[in-house]
């Protein structure tokens, strides 16, 4: 909401200032709340030994983009596979691992891969559309300029909440099961 008094003038003065007290005290909780909810994360075993195996040797960079503005999505990290080199999220970790793309700010993009010393970090427009593309509902920005209008549009093209190596064996069993193939 860009402009709550804007807002507020359709709502009627009682119910605007009474939205406003909820408002505040909801912002004055969100500090808390993200940090309980990162303290609860780091206490779970979330990473997969497979990513582990393989990361482990990786160089890892913290990239500044100065003048341009990285989108921070709901998909989390990403990453870049071999051979083909195409973007997909890490929820449904691949052998073919290349490099890990994790926006952490409007700012500032943390890769690690094995070649990070022999190839230059992606651009900001090659992360933001990829982020946008694997993205399921949301992503953040600074901005709200042509641009990050058109990655809006991009939300949930290439976003699953399941992989397609699930899909194919789903496929593969309902087939077998129900059509005897």
């Amino acid at each position: 909401m860009d402009n709550p008094k804007q807002f507020g003038s359709k709502l009627g003065s009682k119910l605007f200032d009474e939205f406003i007290a909820n408002l505040e005290l909801f912002s004055n909780k969100i500090p808390e709340l993200v940090k309980t909810s990162h303290i609860k994360t780091l206490e779970k075993d979330t990473v997969s030994k497979v990513f582990l195996e393989i990361t482990k040797d990786y160089s890892w960079k913290l990239f500044y983009y100065e003048d341009h503005t990285l989108i921070l999505g709901d998909v989390g990290v990403i990453g870049s596979f071999l051979p083909e080199g195409k973007y997909m999220s890490l929820l449904f970790f691949k052998k073919n691992l290349k490099d890990v793309f994790l926006p952490i700010s409007k700012n500032h993009l943390l890769v690690g891969s094995s070649a990070l010393e022999t190839h230059p970090p992606p651009t900001t427009t090659q992360i933001n559309e990829a982020v946008s593309k694997l993205c399921r509902k949301y992503f953040i920005s600074a901005r709200n300029d042509m641009q990050t209008q058109m990655l809006a549009d991009f939300i949930g093209g290439k976003s699953s909440i399941v992989s397609d190596e699930d899909v194919n064996r789903l496929e593969a069993r309902i087939q077998a099961e129900w059509f005897g193939k």
